[in-house]
């Protein structure tokens, strides 16, 4: 990612952590890599571990955040996210995948929150 589109990325980033914050979710980590993928935020609802994909897209013309969320995308997600249990003894049992699709116009975003999305 070149340095202008990771500007961009950090505002939305911010959106997305200002957004769960306000609804009541403690944010665990942002940006948890291994090898080449990636969960944008980890954070707590209540006693629940999230693991939240955040998807940015301008004026929604031509496609959506949620066309983003493809069948591999899933399957990556879905294996990060057993990783960082295993290495952080958190039982799989009790996690759940959220997807934050953000969309701007020129006055305004929309944040739209799909909780609780199967991987498989």
């Amino acid at each position: 990612m070149d340095i202008s589109k990771r500007k961009i990325w950090d505002i939305w980033e911010i959106v997305a952590t200002k957004y769960l914050q306000k609804n009541s979710f403690q944010i665990i980590e942002t940006n948890y890599q291994i090898k080449w993928w990636e969960i944008d935020i980890i954070a707590k609802d209540e006693n629940q571990f999230v693991f939240i994909e955040v998807k940015y897209r301008r004026w929604n013309k031509f496609w959506t955040p949620e066309d983003a969320l493809t069948k591999t995308k899933k399957k990556n997600i879905l294996y990060t996210i057993k990783i960082y249990c295993l290495k952080n003894k958190v039982d799989i049992n009790n996690v759940r995948f959220d997807f934050l699709a953000i969309t701007d116009s020129l006055i305004s975003h929309r944040v739209k929150h799909y909780k609780n999305i199967s991987l498989y």
